[in-house]
């Protein structure tokens, strides 16, 4: 019997150039779960099949690219998009913050352009 790790991603969405077509491999608000086959097993891990590239996953790795049991993956994925939502919650407010900067026409031509910034 086959031996699956798995792995949870974002549906992937893309739109044909034509702007019109979009297409949702799953349903756009539900994550999508694949299944990579275990080629081997070794003392430290496992080696997948991954679109026929052989991809090695360490047991002992804290962050593996996919998981013996689909809890582990669920557990991975919202691991993944808690900091996703950091980050880009972090980008957010710098962008937040230097549109409210008031620039004033005169200032910093004396002074190089690393320094207008520190």
């Amino acid at each position: 019997m086959t031996k699956y790790y798995y792995r949870y991603d974002d549906p992937y969405i893309f739109t044909m150039p034509d702007n019109r077509s979009t297409f949702f491999k799953q349903e756009p608000d539900h994550p999508s779960l694949s299944l990579w086959p275990v080629l081997r097993e070794t003392p430290c891990g496992v080696v997948i099949d991954h679109y026929g590239e052989e991809k090695f996953i360490n047991n002992n790795w804290n962050k593996r690219w996919a998981y013996p049991t689909m809890g582990e993956a669920r557990a991975s994925y919202k691991a993944r998009k808690r900091r996703q939502i950091r980050i880009l919650a972090a980008r957010h407010d710098q962008a937040v913050y230097f549109e409210t900067l008031d620039f004033h026409p005169d200032e910093g031509k004396e002074r190089a352009a690393g320094e207008i910034w520190s």
